[in-house]
This record gives structure tokens, sequence and C-alpha cells, in this order.
């Protein structure tokens, strides 16, 4: 969760504004569908890495998702708002619908609701930071370096280099280190005509 609330603030994202839950037909809307596709990708998803107990696992996530989603969507049909309660009210069904025992309920109601609440504390801040760079930096979008992968991780155009302290993606120069290297080993193994 904090994770996808920092990306999100990081990409400058705002929250997706869904309508609001307008009667019990849309709390159970939300809650078969939010459900139904956690639950089916998570199935999917342990029955392709071959998990034991799949189903299990797919049913309790299944359970957190249509937690998170009917204790919102009823806080909204209730309140008529889409606010911090609504998202707590989430928090607290998806909790408890969420932990595989009965003694864990308490525990697990109290660490969603605390991970809401300080998501909600974080990302007005996060935003807030956000803003201030973007305002503080001129021309920020017309100076974005263009990216490239090297290996698996994003380097920056023209940054990368290889062990040699040469720029990745040249090829072997004449007269550079690589070169040499590779003469210098192959005179070793007797492969210099």
């Amino acid at each position: 969760m904090l994770a996808i609330a920092f990306a999100t603030v990081a990409t400058g994202a705002s929250r997706t504004r869904l309508p609001l839950a307008s009667g019990p037909s849309d709390v159970v809307r939300q809650v078969v569908v939010s459900g139904g596709v956690v639950g089916t990708g998570s199935l999917l998803f342990n029955l392709a890495a071959g998990r034991p107990a799949a189903l299990r696992r797919a049913r309790r996530w299944a359970a957190v998702s249509a937690g998170f989603s009917g204790g919102r969507a009823t806080c909204q049909w209730v309140h008529k708002t889409d606010d911090v309660f609504a998202r707590l009210a989430g928090a607290c069904c998806a909790g408890a619908l969420g932990a595989p025992s009965l003694p864990q309920v308490p525990v697990r109601v109290l660490s969603f609701a605390a991970l809401t609440l300080l998501i909600e504390r974080l990302e007005p801040l996060a935003e807030g930071q956000l803003r201030s760079i973007q305002l503080s930096t001129p021309g920020i979008e017309e100076r974005r370096r263009p990216w490239r992968y090297v290996g698996n991780t994003p380097q920056a155009a023209g940054a990368a280099r290889n062990v040699f302290g040469e720029r990745v993606g040249e090829g072997v120069r004449p007269g550079s280190r690589l070169e040499r290297w590779i003469e210098s080993l192959n005179r070793e193994l007797g492969h210099v005509q």
C-alpha cells in the first residue's frame, strides 16, 4: 500500500475519482467486482507459480479487496462523500475479512487502519514536496535526459560506461583499453598472427 501511494505521488498522478456509491446495489457491485478481479488474478498467479494452497490464498486476497471496496463504498453511501473515514472503514473491513483466524482480527484491523492513516498523513506532504520541486526547477520538462536500458537498469544516455571506463554501446574502438586487453589475451594464448 505504501509503495502504491508513493508511486502515485511521485508520478504526479492524482487519485482517480470514481462515482460515489449511491445505494446498496453499488456497494454489492463494488464488492463483487473487486473481490472477483483480485481473487481471480491471485488464483491464476499462485497456480502459475505452483504455490501450495493457491485457492486459500486467492480467497484471502479476494476477501481483503472486497473488504476495502465494500467498507469504503458503504461509508460513501451513508455519508455521501469520499473522505478519510470512508478509506478507514475500507481498511478496517479489509483487515477483518483478511485475518486468517478470529483471534487475529483485532491486530489486522488495527494494522490496516494504522497504515491507512499513515498514508493519509504522508500523501499531502509528499504532494507538497513534489509541487515545490517542480515549481522551483524551471524548465524541468525540457531538461529531462533521455534514458535507455543497459542490462536491467535504466541509465542516462551517454553516461553508461563499461569496466574499462569506455562508453557502453560504442563497440571496440581501435586503440582502446578494451582492444589492448583483448590483444594481450590473444598474445598470451598464441592467437596473434
